[in-house]
């Protein structure tokens, strides 16, 4: 099945290059399988039930998005490549997505973070440019 930006996803094992642990988790989307360097695998932005300390996050309320149980919060500072084998296999289909008002949301979020100093990947210009431009593409279907 093929994936988009601003979809959101349950895997079994959601890998965090920050700590090296593997463990459930939901992820959204950042730059889907076609478009990255690595065959197999999606780029995603972690969603946990903490807030961070940053500005960098988005909440995701509950009610909106029924596929959580309580408020939910892309991190957009914490960014994982996943392979696509480890999405949970009840995911519904079609997956869960973000709506307009939020993904205009997450495009700010996201922007700012992918020009971050402080984030490791902001150096990566072809990933930010790949990014951008894929949300930029999905942005103007949605108007």
């Amino acid at each position: 099945m093929s994936y988009s930006v601003g979809n959101i996803l349950f895997f079994d094992k959601y890998c965090f290059t920050d700590s090296g642990s593997c463990l459930p988790h939901f992820g959204l989307i950042l730059l889907p399988e076609e478009l990255t360097t690595m065959e197999g695998n999606l780029y995603c932005s972690v969603i946990t039930s903490s807030r961070s300390t940053t500005f960098f996050d988005l909440p995701l309320s509950e009610a909106k998005y029924t596929c959580f149980n309580k408020p939910s919060y892309a991190c957009f500072d914490r960014q994982d490549y996943q392979n696509h084998a480890d999405i949970g296999s009840h995911n519904t289909n079609p997956p869960h997505s973000l709506d307009k008002a939020d993904f205009n949301l997450a495009f700010v979020k996201l922007k700012t973070a992918l020009f971050s100093p402080k984030l490791p990947y902001s150096n990566d210009r072809l990933l930010r440019g790949a990014i951008i431009r894929e949300w930029k593409r999905v942005k103007q279907t949605l108007n």
